[in-house]
């Protein structure tokens, strides 16, 4: 039944709220709990940790989410040039597949 709620819920959720409704529910099913969840859903124990401080503590969680796409770009992204220049700098029957 846990499993259920939580597969179905995930989906639906953003990182803060993600986080306290799967620290609830590992609250919820007692000993054991961080463990099972973080089992089911793949976010890590310290995520679900944090969320059951900010539960403990009445402390809500922050209102910025990160914008889509957000994070480290890749190394195309930032230096368009890369493959060639590797390409220049390596002899090219040493090189491999790029």
């Amino acid at each position: 039944m846990i499993e259920k709620r939580i597969l179905t819920m995930l989906p639906h959720l953003n990182e803060a709220q993600k986080r306290i409704f799967l620290a609830n529910e590992a609250i919820t099913y007692g000993h054991g709990g961080i463990s099972k969840v973080e089992k089911i859903s793949g976010i890590s124990r310290k995520t679900i940790r944090k969320g059951i401080t900010e539960i403990k503590n009445e402390k809500s969680p922050s209102e910025q989410i990160r914008r889509e796409g957000g994070g480290r770009k890749t190394i195309e992204n930032t230096h368009p040039n890369i493959k060639s220049e590797i390409r220049r700098l390596v002899d090219g029957t040493t090189c491999g597949d790029l």
